[in-house]
């Protein structure tokens, strides 16, 4: 089989560019193309998402995850950009796919990454290795086309609930195109 990303828009889902300096950085998550709903209005925090150039898998940064020491809240949601700025991706299968890497003391179960017109794709993470990028595969999936609504990023605290600091990264999101080959 051969592998391509029905996702790689440049530099998107692997959160490259920079906040340009317009609207609220704290909300934008120090990026372009994202609304961080649950992040304060400034620096006070709390800051569940933001671009971070301190680690990354590719390119220049990635998009970093951290909790107060309250752990997660109810929901955290990254809020993507809609289908008029992303490339739609058309029905077919296709195998999810992110790169991850996860604080030494992260103790948590799962993200979600969910299209408001198609399918929500849980990674599980409970025994992903730790203090090292790794690449989380999901089986292929058939989707429906999806050329409206958004790309998001949430994060709940159903059945993840510690009230501890925790702490990931991610980095390029896709959805691998399957072709098969004879």
């Amino acid at each position: 089989m051969f592998f391509q990303g029905a996702m790689n828009v440049e530099g998107y889902t692997s959160y490259e560019e920079i906040w340009s300096g317009s609207g609220n950085q704290w909300k934008k998550a120090n990026t372009e193309g994202y609304f961080a709903q649950h992040n304060a209005n400034n620096e006070n925090g709390p800051l569940y998402y933001w671009r971070d150039e301190s680690k990354k898998r590719f390119g220049n940064s990635s998009m970093k995850f951290e909790t107060t020491d309250a752990g997660i809240p109810a929901i955290a949601r990254l809020q993507g950009a809609g289908y008029r700025t992303l490339s739609p991706v058309t029905a077919g299968n296709y195998i999810p796919s992110v790169w991850i890497y996860l604080d030494l003391s992260n103790t948590m179960n799962n993200i979600q990454f969910s299209f408001t017109d198609g399918p929500a794709i849980e990674f599980d993470i409970s025994s992903t290795p730790k203090d090292k990028w790794v690449q989380l595969l999901l089986p292929e999936m058939a989707f429906p086309d999806l050329n409206t609504g958004r790309f998001d990023l949430n994060i709940t605290n159903s059945g993840q609930d510690d009230a501890k600091v925790q702490k990931l990264w991610i980095d390029s999101f896709d959805l691998l195109i399957v072709e098969p080959r004879p």
